[in-house]
């Protein structure tokens, strides 16, 4: 499995890499996509998610939830690629 993490500010193409590489049948993994289905299921805010979601289970916590769902993802995928935004 190859995993591409990919930030960036914003207007800086990280929707067009995203676009591009599902063109390419090359699963593309949001860390915003986990936290606003959290903020759902809260029905909260989501900067108020990010920082609850921090406090209750510590900084790191996105990026954890982030590796979860790769691992997830890399188990039942015929692509053996996944691009991180």
């Amino acid at each position: 499995m190859k995993v591409v993490g990919i930030s960036g500010l914003p207007g800086s193409g990280k929707s067009l890499v995203s676009k591009i590489a599902k063109e390419k049948n090359i699963i593309v993994i949001n860390m915003g996509d986990l936290v606003r289905k959290e903020a759902k299921k809260r029905n909260a805010d989501v900067g108020e998610t990010s920082i609850k979601l921090r406090e209750e289970f510590g900084e790191y916590v996105l990026a954890k939830l982030t590796i979860e769902k790769i691992k997830k993802e890399s188990e039942t995928a015929n692509s053996k690629k996944i691009s991180l935004l």
